[in-house]
Parts: C-alpha cells; structure tokens; sequence
C-alpha cells in the first residue's frame, strides 16, 4: 500500500493514496468531478443522490462518474434496493491520489515496527510514538542496600533501539528510580533497567514477576523461574519480562534485569540483538513473555558479547 506522508512541526502524518496514471485524468478533474469527490469522500452515495446534492442533472453526474470510475478514482462500494432497482453506492478508492512523473527515490526511512514484534513492544510504542517511562536506577547511594546503579549507559543503548521504531516522544520520558512519584507509576507503562537492588521499583514489582529474584541473608542470591520452577545462581543471568503492571492492570511494565550488572547487560543485549528470540514465550510453558538469559563475556573485555537462552 501507498502513502502519503506529509512532515508536521513534531511528527509525520499519513494517508492511503493511490499513485494514478497522469493520462487517465484529461476527463477525470472536471470541476463537477471535484465535487463529485469531495462528497464520496464524507460517505458512500450512489448517482441519484449525488445529483440532488449538487442540483445538477442526473444523466451529468453519471456521465463524471463513469470517467471517475474509469480513472481508478472510485469504485462501488455496495448495492441497495431502492423501489425495486439496485442502487450502486460509490466511494473513493482511496482518501488521497498521487501524480508521478519519474519513479521515486528513498529519502527517508520512517520509524516502521517489524509485524512480528508489534504485539510485545504495544502499548509501549503505539503507532510510533513512544507510550512510557524509561525507569533506571540512581548512580547515587539509595535503597534498602544502599546500592549504585551502573545502569545508565544500557538505558541509552536500549533508548537507541527503541529510537529505530519511534517517529514520537515527550520531554521527561526517562526517570531515575528515586524521581519516580506514586501517580506517575500508576499512570504509566514503564520500562525497568536493573534489578531490585539497584532499582527500587523492580524491588517493588518483584514478587508480582513470573521469574523474580530471591534473597538470602540480605542479598539478591538467586533467581527463581515460575514456568520451569528453576532456580539460576549464576551473577551472569539476566530476565527479560513483559507484565501487566501491577500499580495499575491498565498498564504495562517491560524488566530488563539480572542480579548484577552483567546479568543486566545479557537482558539489554538480548533484547536488541535477538529480538525474535527476546519477545517469543517462555521456552517452558509457550505463554508467558518471560525469559531467562545468560550473557557470556566472549573476548575478554569487560562487556557481554554473546547472550544464551535458557528459557
């Protein structure tokens, strides 16, 4: 399908047209032919009507309409009995036509969301423009540990991804863990980096999400998977959760975490780079959005470079 897409002061708006033969409408853009088009555009009208409308003659009206219809302008929509004779209902083929003179060219690629992915990035990216929170956690001393968050530098590697599919975004998008009012979590669909001991917010979602993480004596040891009823030790593992929120069953709430930063940066990673594999169900029962990954850090650098899925 084509569009028509025309550059607002802080979006793009589209329209289905239809890329018409120039040739075709020497007969076609009558003045009456115009007005013919406006009004199908409002509803389906058939012949009869159209000439009452415009208090024009019948046979007129038929006779633009014919060149209309040959034109690829208009087509019959349905038919209806009218005193024993079928009436046709026109309208147009499409809510705006395009002239070409030379084929086009690529210009620009706008923000499109592969099919696949639309129904796990919704309603976070809702017809390209952004509908949430980015909640990291405070690179200060806060929470119950105490804890700094190392988090900030995946918060802009997952904002880029997210860029690749967003045409629209408000100022104030993107909040630390201790900026966070109670309205704002029940208002919002938020997007969590970190784990609970970094994030207060994932500390207070935790024991809603279908993989949480589990403490002893004081410390995030553990993490426990309710599909597979596993438990992962590993510092390296990461989880990847989509979930009503539960500040407000309206909304949504999309985890990327792990127990400690490289557990974080497998989840990032695996979401950006596996994103089939990231937003399928849960291996275990093919109907939770919950995975579990863990991140290898292949060459030695310091950075996860390879992500596994364990479910």
């Amino acid at each position: 399908m084509d569009f028509l897409v025309r550059s607002t002061l802080n979006s793009y708006r589209a329209l289905p047209t239809k890329v018409i033969d120039p040739t075709k409408l020497r007969k076609a853009l009558s003045p009456l032919s115009l007005q013919i088009l406006r009004l199908l555009a409002k509803e389906p009208m058939y012949p009869k009507l159209i000439a009452k409308r415009l208090n024009v003659v019948e046979q007129k009206v038929y006779y633009h309409m014919k060149n209309l219809e040959r034109a690829g302008l208009i087509r019959v929509a349905f038919t209806e009995q009218k005193r024993g004779i079928e009436a046709r209902y026109y309208t147009i083929d499409k809510p705006a036509f395009t002239i070409t003179f030379r084929e086009a060219e690529e210009v620009l690629r706008l923000p499109l969301m592969p099919a696949e992915y639309e129904e796990f990035f919704y309603p976070f990216i809702d017809n390209a423009r952004l509908n949430c929170l980015f909640v990291v956690g405070s690179p200060e001393h806060h929470g119950e540990f105490m804890a700094r968050s190392r988090d900030l530098p995946l918060l802009v590697e997952l904002a880029m991804f997210f860029a690749r599919f967003v045409g629209e975004f408000e100022h104030g998008c993107v909040k630390l863990d201790t900026e966070l009012k109670p309205h704002e979590l029940k208002q919002h669909n938020l997007v969590l980096i970190g784990g609970p001991a970094v994030n207060s917010i994932v500390a207070k979602v935790n024991r809603y999400l279908p993989v949480k993480f589990l403490s002893r004596q004081n410390f995030y040891r553990y993490v426990f998977s309710r599909p597979s009823h596993k438990l992962y030790k590993g510092e390296d593992i990461g989880i990847i959760v989509k979930m009503r929120s539960p500040f407000d069953p309206e909304h949504f709430i999309l985890l990327l975490a792990g127990r400690r930063f490289i557990g974080t940066q497998a989840s990032v990673l695996a979401l950006m780079k596996n994103t089939a594999e990231a937003t399928a169900p849960n291996l275990k029962d093919g109907k939770t959005h919950a995975k579990v990954v863990r991140g290898i850090d292949a060459d030695g650098d310091g950075r996860v470079d390879r992500v596994y899925f364990l479910e």
